[in-house]
Order: structure tokens, then sequence, then C-alpha cells
């Protein structure tokens, strides 16, 4: 396991565990993760997650079974705690590229802390390297969809955040978002479209407009 960010464990990590210490931001420590990781299957997580118990045996078992690289395995997505604790399950409403546009091919799921194949992530082009506090798993899962990689719910397995002040500022967060819907979706319709990679694109948000300028994937901003 690789463990990246600012902060070295003050206890004794176990010898599986590789520590990495950055100050970058949440999406480009999840880049570094990626690519410094040495598995079979990439899961990336983060300090403000909580897990059902044996959820990375239950991955493992489900990717086996399935007998494709492909395949994308998501636990479900809890929202203000896990089911025992009064959480609701926001799987359905939460999961997909455009709040609100569930169900439809025009967002197609994305899933919550997905699992899949160091096979599929190379053979993608990992993470687009423009992102860098948040939406570079949302870009992939849209990569992946469209490689014809399946997205599966592994039932009885859950994630949900913890309460926590954000380390990055929301300036960030809109400018990563703005990236992605510059890539995806339609501002106009707000439908996700396909054809849109490489091209700049306008996104209006509120009363911003974001001038969204996109290059070749994995042409980096911060590398």
């Amino acid at each position: 396991m690789v463990f990246v960010g600012p902060n070295p464990p003050d206890y004794e990590l176990p010898s599986n565990f590789r520590y990495i210490k950055t100050h970058v931001k949440p999406a480009q420590c999840a880049y570094i993760a990626a690519v410094n990781a040495c598995g079979e299957i990439l899961h990336l997580s983060g300090d403000d997650i909580a897990v059902s118990d044996g959820l990375l045996d239950k991955i493992y078992e489900t990717y086996q079974k399935s007998g494709d690289y492909k395949v994308r395995i998501s636990p479900r997505f809890y929202m203000n705690g896990g089911p025992d604790s009064g959480g609701t399950d926001a799987t359905d409403t939460h999961a997909y590229l455009i709040y609100g546009h569930a169900n439809t091919p025009l967002s197609p799921k994305v899933g919550c802390a997905p699992s899949f194949s160091r096979r599929l992530f190379d053979e993608l082009g990992g993470y687009d390297t423009r992102f860098v506090a948040s939406c570079n798993d949302l870009d992939f899962a849209v990569r992946a969809h469209l490689y014809g990689s399946e997205l599966v719910y592994m039932e009885g397995t859950f994630v949900y955040e913890l309460p926590r002040i954000p380390s990055y500022s929301p300036g960030m967060w809109t400018n990563d978002y703005g990236v992605l819907h510059g890539l995806w979706v339609d501002p106009q319709k707000v439908e996700f479209i396909t054809d849109k990679r490489g091209e700049v694109n306008r996104y209006e948000m509120g009363d911003d407009i974001l001038t969204v300028s996109q290059g070749p994937n994995n042409t980096s901003r911060w590398s």
C-alpha cells in the first residue's frame, strides 16, 4: 500500500506500506499513489473516507470472479454515516457524472472509490494531470465507460465521507469541475457528450464563466 500526504505517520507502518511525503493536493496525491503502486488492482481512498469491513478482500474476490480486466468495482455510497449509524444510501443519485441525470446515457455511472486493474489504468493513460484537487476519478470513469468497462456495485459494502475541513480552496475544486465539464458536458444542454476532448470550451457556473483550455490527455499543469 502507498500512503501519500504531507504528514508522516506517528506510528510504525506495516511492512507492506510505503509512505511518500508530498504537499500537493488530493488529485495529485492519487496520481502519485497510482504510479507507485505495484499491485494488480488499484484502489484509491483518502483520509476522509470510511469503508465497510473486509472491503479490500471483497474487491479482490469480485475481480477474480469477473474474469474481465476492464471491470470496475465500487462499494455503495452512503451520506451522513454508514448504514449502521443512520446514513442514507445515495448511490442511485450521487454516483453519476451529472447530478440529477442518473440512469440515463447522458450521465454514465462513475461509482464511488471504485477499484480497477493496473492494466486498465495503464491502457487508458492513467489520470489526467490537469486535475489538481478533485474530479480526476470522474474523468477516468468516463474514459473507462467509453472503453467498454463495466461498473459493478458490490452489495453489502459501503463507503462514506467523514466530516472534515478541506485542505484545498473552493477555487481549486471549481477549476477542476470546470475542466471536467469542459471535457465531457455540453453547457447549454447539460448533457454528457463524447467529442469535446481537445477543444477549448466555456462552462457557465453561476455568474462566472470559466475558459478551459484543453490539451492532449496527461498534459500536466503541475508536474
